[in-house]
């Protein structure tokens, strides 16, 4: 026989008395869809362990265009003197008149509701836009005043400005708290190593507040760990850009994504079966993740919040034994989420992985698809580990690496990348380490990368 992955859903709600329908007639069980594929159709019966691949896929439906929360957007954005610097070689402007530029491309694309708020940071801490309620033309328009009138200062102090955007009260009780966050240089005022330090407490406290920081980087001159540490401990997200000419259609992107997020407080919990054991798991959408606090048997994270066109996704390298031959399910999901949008909170949703075992191996057919992410996925960890490694100097194994990795994205069509990788390897190998523009290559491709499993099978917004 043919096999086809089979799953068992069932869904709680815990909002009133409400089971299968909110009150505009909406079906809970149509608020988001999960499902897993698997990396083959059947498994042969064996006796020895076998591996299998396992994709998650969480992705919200049936929104309505209105079904959306006001979103209470705290950008914090260095003014300090390094932004002085030309976006290119041939260019006339600087980073801040970029940065400004995607600020006021920012303030188009919010709706009525939302409510935006402005602090910059140099040497010192200043509130640029107070919290600003869209309403009507008029608020847009201080909200441009305000970014056309911001100016360059002296060294770099962050921890003020986003002590200061932290302690802001919300528009209310339902919408999305986020903030962005984007710099060019090392915080080094007053020190470098106190201000990392206060910097990634108030992290952690916005972590606690519902106010993740989505943080950007640019140029060569910042702290790349620090940067990381500070969206990982808030709850949110760092991202390097390449290009600060690019700064616009990043920040559009992500206003954009923010703008589609209907799913919040997402968890997801993953328990194998006896005869089952998680090998390794990563999150694939909406970028690559690799987790390592999980036991043989059990996994249990927060997930980023799901838009409405790419959702999230799990993948799991799962061994099996052979005494579970003849069993067929191997693993359940469990995922607790809110739909603040529609003021449903507290939803339960769960799925039971199966498969089933056949001695005849011509049923047996491969998912391409979740090859293709397996291989993604590994040539994104060789990636960004080879580089990693050249970093810290062992120039050998970090472009063997690397090699690796570039065959893998050429194995799969990913030319760009490989080619790309392929390059850095060899100058690392010519030069004896990465640095200035090639530093700079390395982190666009690591963001790059952590990005294409989203781009290749999701209908990402242009």
């Amino acid at each position: 026989m043919i096999y086809t992955i089979e799953s068992v859903e069932s869904t709680r709600s815990f909002v009133g008395e409400l089971n299968t329908e909110n009150g505009g007639g909406k079906k809970l069980n149509n608020i988001i869809e999960l499902k897993a594929e698997l990396s083959q159709n059947i498994m042969e019966i064996k006796n020895s362990a076998q591996t299998i691949y396992a994709l998650i896929r969480l992705k919200p439906i049936e929104f309505d265009e209105g079904e959306k929360l006001p979103l209470d957007l705290r950008m914090v954005l260095d003014r300090s003197g390094s932004m002085f610097a030309p976006v290119g070689k041939f260019s006339n402007k600087s980073r801040l008149d970029v940065l400004k530029s995607a600020c006021l491309e920012t303030v188009r694309r919010l709706e009525d509701g939302d409510r935006l708020t402005i602090y910059t940071f140099c040497e010192r801490s200043k509130m640029e836009l107070k919290p600003t309620v869209v309403k009507n033309k008029k608020d847009k328009s201080r909200m441009i005043k305000s970014i056309n009138n911001i100016n360059y200062g002296g060294g770099t102090h962050l921890s003020t400005s986003l002590d200061h955007m932290l302690n802001l009260k919300p528009i209310d009780n339902n919408c999305l708290q986020r903030a962005i966050v984007f710099t060019d240089g090392e915080v080094n005022t007053p020190s470098r190593k106190s201000e990392e330090s206060i910097c990634t407490k108030i992290a952690k406290r916005a972590r606690k507040s519902g106010t993740p920081f989505w943080v950007y980087g640019t140029g060569i001159d910042y702290a790349e760990d620090f940067l990381t540490d500070l969206a990982r401990e808030s709850g949110g997200h760092y991202e390097h850009i390449g290009n600060a000419k690019d700064i616009t259609a990043v920040f559009s992107d992500q206003v954009s994504y923010f703008q589609d997020v209907v799913i919040t407080n997402a968890e997801i919990t993953i328990e194998a079966e006896p005869g089952v054991m998680f090998r390794k798991i990563s999150r694939v959408i909406p970028d690559i993740e690799r987790y390592t606090n999980f036991q043989p048997t059990y996994f249990s994270t927060p997930l980023p919040d799901l838009d409405k066109s790419r959702g999230t996704a799990i993948l799991l390298r799962l061994d099996i034994v052979p005494v579970f031959n003849g069993l067929s399910r191997i693993a359940t999901a469990r995922v607790k989420f809110d739909a603040y949008a529609l003021g449903i909170m507290g939803m339960e949703r769960s799925i039971d992985i199966k498969i089933d075992f056949t001695n005849d191996s011509s049923l047996i057919k491969q998912n391409q698809q979740v090859l293709d992410i397996v291989t993604l996925n590994g040539a994104h960890t060789l990636a960004t580990l080879g580089t990693e490694q050249v970093a810290t100097g062992n120039i050998r194994q970090g472009t063997e690496m690397m090699d690796r990795a570039a065959d893998l994205y050429q194995k799969v069509g990913v030319k760009d990348i490989s080619t790309k990788l392929m390059t850095l390897s060899n100058t690392a190998k010519k030069k004896g380490n990465l640095a200035g523009d090639d530093l700079n290559t390395r982190r666009t491709l690591t963001t790059a990368s952590a990005k294409l499993i989203t781009k290749q099978i999701t209908n990402e917004r242009k």
